[in-house]
C-alpha cells in the first residue's frame, strides 16, 4: 500500500501579523527595506491594501509593491 502525500493548503496571514508570509507572489518587504521605508508606513499600506482586495493576497501584494517602489523613485528623485 503507498501513501500518498497530499499539500499543505496554501494559507496568508493577515499583512502586518509581524510574521512574514512565506506564499508570497511578489516580495515588497523586501523592495520596502531597499527603499527604507518605516515599517509604520509600510504596514498602513498593507492595511489599505487589504481593505481595498480583501479577496485577492496576490492583487493586494501587487498594490503595495507599485506603492512601495513609486515611494523609492520619488525618494531617489528627490535627492537628485
Amino acid at each position: 500500500m503507498s501513501a500518498t502525500k497530499t499539500a499543505a493548503p496554501r494559507t496568508r496571514k493577515r499583512p502586518g501579523s509581524g510574521a512574514p508570509s512565506t506564499n508570497m507572489s511578489f516580495d515588497y518587504r523586501t523592495a520596502a527595506k531597499a527603499a527604507k521605508i518605516p515599517s509604520a508606513a509600510l504596514r498602513s499600506l498593507e492595511s489599505e491594501a487589504f481593505r481595498e482586495f480583501p479577496g485577492d493576497p496576490m492583487l493586494m501584494e501587487l498594490h503595495v509593491l507599485r506603492a512601495v517602489k513609486a515611494y523609492g523613485e520619488r525618494r531617489h528623485r528627490s535627492r537628485g
